[in-house]
């Protein structure tokens, strides 16, 4: 990590340590294509994201005009919780991106 030691020496050092075809499949393991979507991931969450929801939700925040999608986000959620998981109209979009948007 030493800012003074030139990229090349690096690099020679680390392949020194670990084969480069070692380093490239550990760092594909660890950095995934932006394209790629975490379904799987979201759905193994659920269970533990669910034991702070409500308090969450109850909670009322404030925020700047730039926070405003994140907190129309929330409310939709509350309307959703309040109605025992039952949709709430149309969800606020705003504050998703990229990949996760459905294309339309």
């Amino acid at each position: 990590m030493d800012s003074n030691v030139p990229d090349v020496a690096l690099r020679e050092a680390v392949f020194a340590a670990v084969a480069q075809e070692d380093l490239a499949v550990e760092v594909e393991h660890l950095v995934r294509p932006p394209e790629d979507i975490y379904y799987q991931e979201l759905c193994d969450s659920f269970r533990r994201v669910r034991t702070f929801l409500p308090s969450l939700l109850r909670t009322r925040f404030g925020g700047t005009p730039a926070g405003q999608p994140v907190l129309e986000a929330l409310e939709y959620l509350r309307k959703v919780e309040e109605k025992g998981g039952a949709q709430a109209g149309n969800p606020p979009r705003q504050v998703v991106m990229g990949v996760w948007r459905r294309s339309s």
